[in-house]
This record gives structure tokens, sequence and C-alpha cells, in this order.
């Protein structure tokens, strides 16, 4: 677990990295940390492939905060000033969706937090762990063997 590490985008990116190939870890905690968009994008790639995580929790990301306020702006600078959150909105939408969409191809998280708030991107995400809880309860009951060449 490296819930309130200090983990940040760098060492995101690299967790990530591992999880490409890694085939054994099944719980990953990662609450309370500095992970900002281009490390959860990291982690979007990374459990498009991977098969052995069933559990991740990335909620409270705190340096940025990854859908409040970026370090970066986007938008208008006035508005900016006047809302600075409503400069990270675009991103975050975007990082979220694709986070999302990471979920169509990983058949193993079954327990998810998320750090998003968009709520199509959270159904969708929803969506895809109660699937893979469903396979799970199968899978254990499944076996498929090779029929004779004969």
């Amino acid at each position: 677990m490296l819930t309130n590490t200090q983990v940040n985008n760098d060492g995101a990116i690299a967790l990530s990295n591992a999880l490409k190939t890694n085939k054994t870890l099944e719980v990953l905690h990662l609450e309370t940390n500095n992970i900002g968009p281009d490390g959860i994008l990291a982690f979007a790639e990374a459990i498009k492939v991977n098969i052995s995580v069933q559990e991740l929790k990335m909620t409270n990301q705190v340096k940025p905060h990854l859908f409040s306020l970026f370090a970066f702006s986007v938008g208008s600078p006035t508005l900016g000033q006047n809302f600075p959150f409503l400069k990270s909105v675009p991103i975050a939408i975007t990082v979220e969706k694709t986070l999302a969409a990471s979920f169509d191809t990983n058949q193993t998280i079954t327990k998810f937090t998320s750090p998003g708030r968009d709520p199509g991107a959270l159904s969708v995400i929803d969506r895809a762990v109660t699937r893979n809880s469903e396979l799970g309860m199968f899978a254990p009951h499944c076996s498929i063997t090779k029929a004779d060449e004969n």
C-alpha cells in the first residue's frame, strides 16, 4: 500500500509502467498522494493491459488536486482568476473520460475508488467494475479443456 507516501506523477508513471507487465500484484492503494493528470493517464494505459490488479484506490490526490485546481490553466485568464476551479474543467473531463475508457478492456479490477467526479465517467467505470465482479464470480467454476484431436 502506497497511501499517503507522496507519490507524484513521476512515481505514478513508473508504477504504471511496471503494472503493464506485472502479473502478481492484486491490490494497489494510492490514496492521498500527489498524482496529477499525467500520472492518472499513465494508469489508464496500464490498466488496459494489466491482468492481475483487482483493487485500485486512487482518491484524494492533493498536489495538484486532480479535478479541482490544476497547476496549469485552460481557457480565459480573467475567468480563471475569478473562478480558478473553471480552469481545470476541460482537462479534468478529458482525464476522467480517458480513465473510464481504459476499463473497456480491463477484466480484473473489481474494486476501484476514483479520483474523478464526472458522472458519465463514473458510470462507465461502475459498470465495468460490476461486469468484472460478475466475471470473477463465475471464473472459478468454469474450466476450459482442450478436446482430443483424434
